[in-house]
């Protein structure tokens, strides 16, 4: 499958709870829940959940603002990223490490604050999806939250709703 680099940029109201922030996603790409989820997925629901719950809580809080897309049966359905699926449902949606296992002389990426700013680039796979991630950022005390794709750009309106640059109402701004 291939990858892209991922950017996320998140403006808090002061440096410290920009500090704050950083140091919370750190602790979220350290769980490396996606490696732990790639070993285990095999193992069902009943058993996968429990253990990945109390292994990964920060990945459950920001899998628990997340949704996935199943195309099963032919159409759309949009599903909470927790629900019962713990093989493929997860794909989209938990992927927040640098990916670093192709190319093993470049160190991963971490996050960094300038400012009041946080931002965070990896590579990850490319049909992840971050909004989740965005939510989170915003409950940890974000104003606004932008992230974007090698090839899209989204940003986190004040409603907590994702939509891409260019494409937003009028009036619907991040403030």
């Amino acid at each position: 499958m291939g990858e892209a680099f991922y950017t996320i940029e998140a403006t808090f109201p002061t440096v410290a709870k920009a500090r704050a922030a950083c140091t919370r996603l750190e602790g979220l790409i350290k769980e490396r829940a996606e490696d732990w989820w790639q070993d285990h997925r095999h193992i069902g629901p009943e058993e996968f959940w429990p253990q990945f719950r109390r292994l990964h809580p920060l990945a459950v809080e920001v899998l628990a603002l997340s949704v996935r897309h199943d195309w099963s049966g032919g159409t759309e359905k949009i599903l909470p990223a927790l629900d019962g699926d713990c093989n493929n449902g997860l794909a989209s949606v938990l992927d927040f490490a640098d990916n670093v296992w192709q190319d093993e002389d470049r160190k991963p990426n971490v996050p960094a604050v300038f400012g009041a700013r946080l931002r965070y680039t990896a590579r990850v796979w490319h049909f992840v999806q971050w909004a989740g991630l965005a939510k989170w950022l915003r409950n940890l005390g974000a104003k606004s939250v932008r992230w974007q794709t090698e090839s899209s750009r989204y940003r986190l309106d004040a409603e907590g709703e994702m939509h891409r640059v260019g494409d937003a109402a009028p009036g619907k701004e991040d403030k």
